[in-house]
C-alpha cells in the first residue's frame, strides 16, 4: 500500500527548510556549520547524521515500493528524527533499543534529548527576511494521558520544547468554528 493510503498523506512538516538544512549538513556532518557560521556541537552533529541516515534509509525504502513508481516522494529527516527521538525518550528496554536503531542513534538518552534541544534552539535562530523556522513538537494526551509521568512530560517541555494537548479539553469543532 503506498503511503498516501496509509494515513501519512497528512503529516505536517515544520518546513522545507528544515529538511534542506538537514541535507546541506550532509551525512557527515562533523565540523559543519549553522547558517550563521556557528559550528555545531557534537550532539548536534550526530543527531543530524542519525536522523539523515534515517531519512535516506525511509526513502530508499519508500521509492523501491512499486507503487510509489512515478509519484513524487518527500520526507522530513528532521521530523521523523524528532517524533521517533521523543518516542524514543520515553521507551526502555528493548523498545528503546530497536527505536535507536531504527534511527541510527548512537548517542544515549540525556545527550540526544540535550541535543534535540539544541538543533531546536539553531534552527529557531535562523530568521532573517526570507527565511523564519518555527519547530512544532507536541504531545497530545488521549484519554490515557493520566498514565504518562510528569517527568516526562516535562522533559519533552524542556528539551524538545513541544507543546502538550490534553485531547479531553480540546473540542476538535471550536477550531473550524472560529475560522
Amino acid at each position: 500500500m503506498g503511503l498516501m493510503k496509509r494515513g501519512w498523506g497528512q503529516a505536517i512538516f515544520k518546513g522545507i527548510c528544515v529538511f534542506l538544512f538537514a541535507v546541506a549538513v550532509g551525512v557527515d556532518a562533523r565540523g559543519a556549520e549553522d547558517a550563521r557560521g556557528k559550528a555545531l556541537s557534537d550532539g548536534v552533529a550526530n543527531l543530524v547524521e542519525s536522523f539523515n541516515a534515517s531519512g535516506v534509509e525511509l526513502y530508499g525504502k519508500l521509492a523501491s515500493d512499486k507503487e510509489n513508481a512515478g509519484k513524487n516522494i518527500v520526507v522530513s529527516p528532521h521530523s521523523i528524527g524528532m517524533a521517533i527521538s521523543m518516542a524514543l525518550t520515553g521507551a526502555r528496554n528493548a523498545t528503546c533499543a530497536e527505536m535507536a536503531k531504527v534511527l541510527h542513534q548512537g548517542l544515549d538518552r540525556e545527550k540526544m534529548d540535550k541535543a534535540c534541544g539544541d538543533l531546536n534552539d539553531t534552527l529557531g535562530k535562523m530568521k532573517n527576511k526570507e527565511l523564519d523556522i518555527a519547530v512544532a513538537n507536541a504531545l497530545c494526551l488521549t484519554k490515557f494521558g493520566d498514565i504518562v509521568k510528569d517527568s516526562y512530560k516535562e522533559l519533552l517541555k524542556r528539551d524538545y520544547r513541544a507543546e502538550l494537548f490534553d485531547a479531553k479539553t480540546v473540542d476538535p469543532s471550536e477550531k473550524s468554528q472560529k475560522e
